[in-house]
């Protein structure tokens, strides 16, 4: 499918960072150089890796994630499939560094073309730390599919925002070529709004909260006619369970609910939050 191979450095990053929020995390760290083509790199502080799972976590259908059959049908996990690791290295370099919680000592492993090429010791704090790099060396052909680094950069960016407007009590830095990009303390909903959106945006956002039985529903949407109100719905942001998500029924709700208060043709910036039941979520839609 081509249009994986356009989001090959998104996607993956996605993967990362799913992977150290699943893990516990309460720091994490993304760096990035070319747009993600040259190297992503992924730290966090989570409960971290294992010595034995380290080399499992890179092998196909292998996951932590679930334990039992039972665990299908409530999916609280974001990256449940546990696939990620096991196609990143079969196209890239990818050195894995990790320290278990409750272990006194660091390992790493480097992988090259699915094959660990170098393992043992090494000084790091609880966590974990992963390096994607050479991405495609092996199979250089599908160079081809990737966007220019710019177009990969604003990719993960969106990307990385999203993270931080979905786990708002997360601490993320993110740095593109060296420089720092954005970064969220992890103080909530509200200052991070502010961080990823800046202080004008923010400053014209409504807060909005519902509660029943098994929904609650939080956020923020825009003030009509002020510039929190943009030409497209790439500033809406859908959050369900921790999880972004896409929905063009529910943008046409927020959308109908202004009625005649927005001009044609713009569209309000929003954040949604809604918490339910995980059974009544199917994450595959």
């Amino acid at each position: 499918d081509h249009r994986d191979l356009h989001s090959f450095p998104t996607r993956r990053s996605s993967d990362l960072v799913e992977n150290s929020l699943d893990a516990g995390a309460t720091n994490i760290s993304i760096y990035i150089e070319h747009g993600g083509i040259k190297s992503v790199t992924v730290i966090d502080n989570g409960h971290g890796i294992e010595e034995d799972d380290l080399y499992m976590a890179i092998q196909p259908h292998a996951t932590s994630k679930i334990f039992e059959a039972e665990d299908l049908e409530s999916i609280s996990t974001l990256g449940f499939r546990g696939e990620a690791l096991a196609s990143i290295v079969e196209v890239a370099e990818v050195e894995i560094r990790s320290r278990f919680y409750k272990s006194d000592e660091a390992k790493y492993i480097t992988v090259k073309g699915g094959e660990v090429v170098d393992k043992g010791d090494c000084a790091l704090s609880v966590g974990t730390s992963i390096n994607v790099s050479s991405l495609f060396y092996n199979t250089p052909a599908r160079f081809k599919f990737l966007k220019t680094p710019k177009g990969e950069e604003a990719n993960v960016t969106r990307l990385i925002n999203d993270f931080m407007l979905s786990n708002p009590h997360i601490s993320f830095e993110y740095s593109v070529d060296g420089e720092l990009k954005s970064q969220n303390e992890g103080t909530g909903l509200l200052d991070t709004v502010y961080s990823v959106f800046g202080d004008d945006v923010a400053e014209n956002l409504i807060s909005v909260s519902f509660e029943e039985k098994h929904h609650k529903i939080t956020g923020y949407i825009a003030r009509p006619a002020t510039n929190a109100v943009v030409g497209n719905k790439k500033k809406q942001t859908f959050i369900v369970n921790g999880r972004i998500f896409e929905d063009d029924t529910l943008s046409s709700v927020i959308q109908n609910a202004y009625g005649e208060r927005l001009m044609k043709r713009t569209f309000p910036i929003a954040v949604i939050d809604i918490v339910m039941p995980f059974e009544l979520v199917d994450v595959n839609v």
